[in-house]
């Protein structure tokens, strides 16, 4: 029986691959098992949920921020290539 040593190869990368990534995945959530039952008991339930309700919010702007710093990018860079095509006036 042949079989291909690239294809084999791929095939454990890819299990690796996919193994670690579950892996970071399973230890991100451990601080937050650990954190939301202090920061009940510490900060009450009603501040927990005010809490929550501002971290939402930042992480909102911040989706905002990057999803603006992107089409900015793409934004200049067509600006920049067009400029540059004989004939064409700004």
């Amino acid at each position: 029986m042949f079989f291909d040593c690239n294809s084999m190869r791929q095939s454990h990368l890819i299990l690796s691959n996919a193994l670690i990534i579950w892996a970071s995945q399973v230890l991100q959530m451990v601080p937050q098992v650990i954190l939301v039952p202090y920061l009940i008991r510490t900060i009450g339930e009603a501040g927990y949920g005010v809490y929550v309700l501002i971290w939402s919010l930042l992480m909102s702007v911040d989706q905002l921020e990057q999803s603006l710093q992107q089409g900015v990018i793409k934004y200049s860079i067509g600006v920049s290539t067009s400029a540059s095509i004989p004939g064409r006036i700004l």
